[in-house]
């Protein structure tokens, strides 16, 4: 019965490739004729030879009617544009985003970024300064991005810069008009976000394709295309994180991320009650940094005496006198403090 079916089998194939070949000597792609036959669920056509004449006998009247009323090829087209479903977009339920800040290790092995995204509207000013999108990327998209940003093209192309050339020289011999027309973050699946591009007439708006991708590909390709980038209102909503949380103790990075204000009532948030004594800043000297992680261990165990211990060390009470100045505006006096640390760091024992 086994040996029956394989013989079956290859008989109706052979049948259907004879066929096939007929067809194609009647001036029509043979590629039309195989998307007729093979539409519907083509691994369930094929499982066995019966049910493959079945589809098939099913699938040539309709090639046959086409055939005489449609030139060469027409068939294909249009069996892809019907097959083309656009992906569901409403700009109304998108905010469009910029690149605020890309933050990566270039001297690491296998280097990983963190790009920072920020609302716009539509004139690009930003809109919400208070909060921020956070995504990880690495590989040729950090890299591909990092060279846009810093403005270091690759000596050689890598992978996005291929797509890229392929897009152009796409646009450049097609017939119709189409470019990249946005970018959008759509979805999030499994602590991944899911990105589509949209191609299609900017002018009009009309799209014409689009596909999944990578949202790390996708906005690399949006700074090439100079198009919007957008995400969808849920994923801000529930995965956006408070841009002052990202920049605590830096302050040249608050001032460009938050505004000078901003930055500003970040840094006395930060200096308010046990947080003078705990938050590292970048231009703490090592030892005093050093002082302010035992003193967040010892707040967190509760260990009250070594917390006064390191209260009252010479290095500390400097750099807390530096922070209230700073504080008040007195950048001078400051300044001046400053010295008096390094020079106290000099004289004083190996801390």
């Amino acid at each position: 019965m086994h040996v029956r079916s394989c013989a079956t089998l290859n008989t109706w194939t052979a049948v259907l490739q004879t066929h096939i070949r007929q067809a194609s000597r009647r001036s029509c792609a043979p590629s039309a004729i195989s998307g007729c036959i093979l539409s519907g669920n083509s691994d369930r056509s094929f499982s066995t030879g019966r049910q493959n004449f079945s589809a098939y006998g099913r699938a040539l009247p309709s090639y046959r009617s086409n055939r005489r009323r449609c030139p060469k090829y027409t068939q294909a087209t249009t069996s892809a544009a019907a097959f083309f479903k656009p992906y569901p977009y409403n700009k109304k339920d998108y905010f469009q985003v910029c690149l605020l800040m890309l933050a990566h290790s270039p001297a690491e092995a296998s280097p990983m970024g963190t790009v920072i995204l920020s609302r716009i509207d539509d004139k690009g000013e930003k809109e919400d300064r208070e909060h921020s999108l956070l995504l990880q990327i690495g590989g040729d998209s950090l890299l591909a991005i990092s060279s846009v940003v810093m403005g270091t093209p690759h000596e050689r192309p890598v992978a996005l810069d291929l797509l890229w050339k392929v897009l152009e020289r796409g646009q450049e011999i097609s017939k119709r008009e189409w470019k990249l027309i946005r970018v959008a973050i759509v979805d999030i699946q499994n602590s991944t976000y899911i990105g589509r591009l949209f191609f299609g007439d900017r002018e009009t708006g009309e799209v014409v394709w689009d596909c999944d991708c990578r949202p790390s590909d996708g906005m690399w390709l949006s700074f090439q295309a100079k198009c919007p980038l957008y995400v969808h209102q849920r994923i801000w909503r529930h995965h956006k994180s408070r841009t002052r949380e990202l920049v605590q103790g830096d302050d040249e990075t608050a001032r460009y991320l938050l505004g000078p204000e901003a930055a500003a009532a970040t840094e006395a948030e930060d200096l308010t009650g046990t947080k003078m004594f705990t938050t590292i800043r970048q231009d703490d000297p090592e030892p005093v940094k050093r002082l302010k992680r035992e003193m967040a261990v010892a707040l967190s165990e509760e260990d009250y005496s070594s917390a006064a211990r390191i209260r009252d060390h010479p290095f500390m009470k400097l750099a807390v006198q530096i922070m209230e100045e700073r504080l008040a505006g007195r950048e001078t006096e400051a300044k001046a403090l400053q010295g008096t640390l390094r020079a106290t760091m000099l004289t004083a024992p190996v801390y």
